[in-house]
């Protein structure tokens, strides 16, 4: 990352249902036509557990207590297009453990679908999902950078993943 680039920072919620999980197909943005988690840009003045909460409410029409989001990753989008550095987005990912309603379509996710957590669609997903998602489904916390052209969903160099035991929530 340079030193002059602006960090953005957001959220991705997976729900745990035993050995599946939901995801839906955003319809705009990167990864729009994908399937992915739901979440999305933190606000000024946010947590990322308060983003995932507000995310998960205007996404899928669920209530989540930040208390059942439960933090299994950091992930650093090194985003390019056309060759050119275009920003770094890291994002923190979450396990849902608990919720309530029931997972809705909604303008930005479409077609909540449950997968086998060990059978995702990752040719159907961003290209470095591939890549730091099973960890993340079988259980582990990990930090991640991922470096992908967002364009043509590649990915550009290795991602490299570092496990770690826990998380402490941090603004």
């Amino acid at each position: 990352m340079n030193k002059n680039e602006a960090l953005v920072e957001g959220v991705c919620c997976f729900f745990n249902c035993g050995d599946e999980t939901i995801l839906g197909k955003r319809t705009r943005g990167i990864g729009a036509g994908l399937w992915n988690g739901y979440g999305g840009k933190i606000n000024a003045g946010e947590t990322s557990q308060e983003t995932g909460v507000r995310e998960l409410q205007e996404e899928a029409d669920v209530w989540v207590m930040p208390k059942h989001l439960k933090k299994v990753g950091e992930v650093y989008f090194h985003n390019s297009k056309q060759g050119k550095n275009i920003g770094t987005f890291k994002v923190h990912v979450f396990i849902v453990i608990q919720w309530g309603g029931e997972i809705q379509e909604s303008e930005e996710m479409k077609t909540p679908t449950l997968f086998l957590k060990d059978k995702l669609p990752y040719s159907q997903m961003m290209c470095g999902d591939r890549e730091w998602l099973p960890p993340i489904m079988r259980g582990e916390k990990l930090i991640a950078h991922v470096f992908q052209d967002i364009e043509k969903n590649i990915t550009t160099a290795s991602t490299i993943i570092e496990f770690v035991e826990s998380f402490e929530e941090t603004r």
